[in-house]
C-alpha cells in the first residue's frame, strides 16, 4: 500500500518486552514524514514543473508543426505563385504574339489595300491624264484648224481687198492720165490760137474736151499679179507756156 507522510507519523507498532524506544521510534517517524513530505512536495513541484515543461514542449512542438505546415504553405504558395506567374508570363507572351499577329496581318491589309488603292487611282489618273491629252490635242487640232481657216479666209479676203485696191488704183491712174491728155490738148490748143491771133474762148470743132468717164469697169487684177509697170510710175505732169 502506499504510505502518506500522515500515515507514516501515525503509524502504532505492537509492543514487545524487548523492543525499540518508543520515543526514538516517534522521533524517527517524524523526522522521516517530515522528509517524506518534503520528498512528496518537491515532488509535485518537479511534477508540475515536468507538466509545464511537457506543456511547454508541446506548444513547442505544435508551433514547430505548425511553423512547418507554415512553411510547407508558404513554399506550396511559392510554388504555386510562381506557377501561376509563369502561366501568367506565357499567356501574356502568347496574347502578346497573337496581337503583333494580328497588327501585322492588320498592316499587310492595309498595305496591299492602299498597294490597291494606289494602282487604281493611277490607273484613274493615267486614264484621265490620257483623255485629257486626247481632248487637248482634239481641242488644239480643232482649234489649230479653225485659226488655219480663219487665216486663210482673212487672208482671201485681204489678198481680193488689195486686188480691188490695185484695180481701183489703176482706173484712178488712167483716168488721171486721160485728164493730164485733155488738159495738155487745152493748153496746145490754147497756145495755138495765141500765136495765131484767133479770140480766146474759143475752140476749134475738132479738139475735144476732155471728159473723165465716171467709173469704167475693169476686171479685178488676180490675187498676186504684179502691177501694170505704166501705173506704178508717178505721170509726168506737162508744162504750161502762156503768152499773154
Amino acid at each position: 500500500m502506499k504510505l502518506t507522510p500522515l500515515d507514516i507519523r501515525h503509524q502504532e507498532f505492537a509492543g514487545a518486552l524487548s523492543g525499540y524506544s518508543r520515543r526514538q521510534v516517534r522521533a524517527f517517524l517524524a523526522e522521516l514524514s517530515e522528509q517524506v513530505e518534503d520528498l512528496l512536495r518537491e515532488q509535485l513541484a518537479h511534477e508540475g514543473r515536468i507538466t509545464e515543461l511537457e506543456r511547454r514542449i508541446e506548444e513547442y512542438r505544435l508551433g514547430e508543426e505548425e511553423l512547418k505546415r507554415t512553411l510547407v504553405a508558404a513554399e506550396r504558395i511559392t510554388q504555386e505563385m510562381r506557377s501561376v506567374a509563369q502561366r501568367e508570363a506565357e499567356l501574356v507572351v502568347r496574347e502578346a504574339e497573337a496581337e503583333r499577329d494580328r497588327v501585322v496581318g492588320d498592316m499587310k491589309s492595309r498595305q496591299a489595300w492602299l498597294e490597291q488603292e494606289f494602282q487604281t487611282r493611277q490607273s484613274e489618273l493615267e486614264g484621265a491624264y490620257r483623255a485629257r491629252q486626247t481632248e487637248l490635242e482634239g481641242a488644239f487640232v480643232a482649234r489649230s484648224t479653225a485659226l488655219e481657216h480663219e487665216a486663210l479666209a482673212r487672208r482671201t479676203e485681204l489678198e481680193n481687198s488689195l486686188a480691188r485696191l490695185r484695180a481701183e488704183r489703176a482706173q484712178f491712174l488712167a483716168q488721171y492720165r486721160a485728164l493730164l491728155q485733155g488738159f495738155g490738148e487745152l493748153a496746145r490748143h490754147h497756145e495755138a490760137e495765141l500765136e495765131s491771133g484767133e479770140p480766146l474762148g474759143k475752140l476749134s470743132p475738132a479738139t475735144p474736151v476732155p471728159t473723165v468717164d465716171a467709173e469704167p469697169e475693169s476686171a479685178p487684177l488676180p490675187v498676186g499679179a504684179p502691177a501694170d509697170e505704166a501705173g506704178e510710175d508717178h505721170p509726168v505732169v506737162p508744162t504750161f507756156s502762156h503768152h499773154l
